[in-house]
Order: C-alpha cells, then sequence, then structure tokens
C-alpha cells in the first residue's frame, strides 16, 4: 500500500500512524513539499511518478478537496486508475472534501472515510496503544482542532502543544527527519525542536490582545498565536509587508484553546471601506492596504472590537 499524506504536521503524522496501524514500511508513505497537497497544482504532479503505479492499494490522507472544482482532482485519480487500476481509498476531515465526494464517487470508484474533525481522523489513524494516541492527539493540535481539548487532559497540553511546534517546524525543515519522527512515534525528538520556532520580532499587549510586528517569513500565523499563548491572550494581531506585493498585511488569529468569537465572527456584521482585500483562513481573517498607515490605524479598531469581545476592561 502506498499512503500519500499532507505535509503539513497534521497530514504527516496522520500518515505515519496509519502506517504503522496497517502494518506497512516507512518507505511506502510518500510526502512532499508542493506536490502531496490539495491544489491541482500541486496533486497533478503526482502522475509523473511513475512508480506509483505498481501499489495495489492507494491511501491519500488529509488532502482535501476542493468542492467548487471538485473534477480537478477528480482527474488524477481517473488516471490513475486507468493506468494500473488501484484501489484507491480517501481519508479526511476538511468539510469541502464532504461536499466533493459525493462527485468523485459518481466519476472514480474509490472507497472513503470522511470524519467530523482533525482529532476524530488522527485517531483512527492510529493503533489501540498510548504512543499512537499522544502523537493523534500531537497532529490535531497541529491543526488548531479544539475537539482535541475534550479528549487530553489539561495538565498535558503545554507538551503536547511544545510537540506540535517541533513538528510544524521538521515538516519545513527536513520532512523525511519528520516521518521518521512520526513513525517510530518519537514525541521527544518533536519536542527537541519546539524552541526552533520563532517569535515576532515585536509584541505589544493591550488588554486580551497582542499586537505582532516584525513577523518571521512562513511562521506568521503560528508565531502570533505562540506570542499569545506566553502572555496569556485571547487574541493576536500581526501587522507586516508582504515583501512579493508590497502591500500591507494585517492578521488575525483567535488562540484555539480559548471560548470566544472568532475574528470572522467579530467583523461579520462590519464594513470597513478602508480594507483594499480580506482572506479568510476558516475562523481567522488577513486584512490586506495599500498604505501602513491605515493599516496601523485598522489594527486599533481591531484591538478595540476584539478586547469587547474578550470582556477585557484594559484597553
Amino acid at each position: 500500500m502506498l499512503i500519500i499524506g499532507h505535509y503539513d504536521g497534521h497530514g504527516v503524522a496522520s500518515a505515519c500512524l496509519f502506517a504503522r496501524k496497517c502494518r506497512q514500511k516507512i518507505g511506502n508513505i510518500f510526502i512532499k513539499y508542493r506536490v502531496t497537497g490539495p491544489s491541482i497544482g500541486e496533486i497533478s504532479k503526482l502522475l509523473k511518478y511513475r512508480w506509483i503505479y505498481s501499489y495495489r492499494k492507494i491511501a491519500f490522507i488529509d488532502i482535501a478537496i476542493d468542492a467548487n472544482a471538485p473534477e480537478r482532482f477528480t482527474t488524477v485519480l481517473r488516471l490513475i486508475k486507468q493506468r494500473s487500476n488501484p484501489q484507491i481509498l480517501i481519508i479526511d476531515h476538511h468539510r469541502c472534501t464532504s461536499f466533493a465526494i459525493p462527485y468523485v464517487i459518481r466519476e472514480v470508484d474509490i472507497a472513503y472515510r470522511l470524519f467530523g474533525s482533525a482529532v476524530e481522523l488522527s485517531l483512527w489513524c492510529a493503533e489501540p496503544i498510548r504512543a499512537a494516541r499522544e502523537l493523534a492527539i500531537v497532529a490535531a493540535i497541529c491543526d488548531r482542532d479544539p475537539e482535541v481539548l475534550n479528549v487530553i487532559k489539561r495538565d498535558r497540553l503545554q507538551f503536547y502543544q511544545e510537540c506540535s511546534w517541533g513538528l510544524d517546524i521538521l515538516v519545513r525543515k527536513d520532512i523525511k527527519h519528520a516521518i521518521s519522527a512520526c513513525y517510530n512515534y518519537d514525541l521527544e525528538e518533536l519536542r527537541s525542536y519546539a524552541d526552533e520556532f520563532p517569535l515576532p520580532g515585536e509584541i505589544e499587549k493591550i488588554g486580551d490582545v497582542v499586537v505582532c510586528r516584525k513577523l518571521p517569513y512562513c511562521y506568521s500565523s503560528k508565531a502570533i498565536e505562540r506570542a499569545c499563548l506566553m502572555h496569556n491572550a485571547t487574541y493576536g494581531i500581526g501587522i507586516y509587508r508582504d515583501v512579493r506585493s508590497g502591500k500591507w498585511i494585517v492578521k488575525t488569529i483567535k488562540v484555539w484553546t480559548k471560548q470566544a468569537p472568532t475574528p470572522r465572527q467579530i467583523v461579520a456584521e462590519i464594513v470597513f471601506p478602508e480594507v483594499e482585500r480580506l482572506e479568510y483562513a476558516v475562523e481567522n481573517i488577513s486584512f490586506q492596504f495599500l498604505k501602513e498607515e491605515k493599516a496601523e490605524k485598522f489594527v486599533q479598531r481591531l484591538v478595540k472590537l476584539m478586547n469587547i469581545c474578550a470582556g477585557s476592561v484594559s484597553v
């Protein structure tokens, strides 16, 4: 069996868990940055790897299918089927996949298993042993899944959080090392990389919100989150200039362990004419501005709104 996993922390750990559960060798796991991902520009690259056609079974784990264009992923599956006719299994938890699956199964003969959360998926992939269960929890924390809080003891949260930081570092730094550590259930090895997780260069706490500047490249959201955890804040705001477009970005997050309205809920009914563009990342939002002055004024507005929602009076 070939096990193809998404290249983020949750995907890597879940693929390794499933491999161990199915008694597959580590060499049967295939995870590669910008190949085993959800976009058609990524997943279509699979077709150039001729050796995948030698497998009788192929499992796709944690790779979302775009509900707006499921035919793209389906085309890749169909071409693989036409070439070697393997049994194909899709294992996923993304909501968009649940919408896309009816189309996929009409077009291609596959099996699938869908879950309502990241932790449900990773726990299902795991063997019924403690080491596997703990890695499954770390995997779900990489996805910031609040359902994790229902299956762990709170006094272990910090340990699992640090392991997830280390895994987030390793999947970017050395994916083969990440796969090896996960396959061997070596949480201490993952945790040893936690200190490499970057922090923003400047952190200012205002009430229950931290405002972060000088954000590390590629780790902006998670760096903001770590700053929130350090300062016991509910919300985080990052402001930085995008190196490619030259525009100013204001990124917002809510710490996944906190009970509070999400940034998306906070701004749902508010119109911001000064915002040039906004992007949604599940419940978090990024705002785009042409000028730094407008971005800074917008941050001040957000801080007040977030502190009201968090019930903080220290504004």
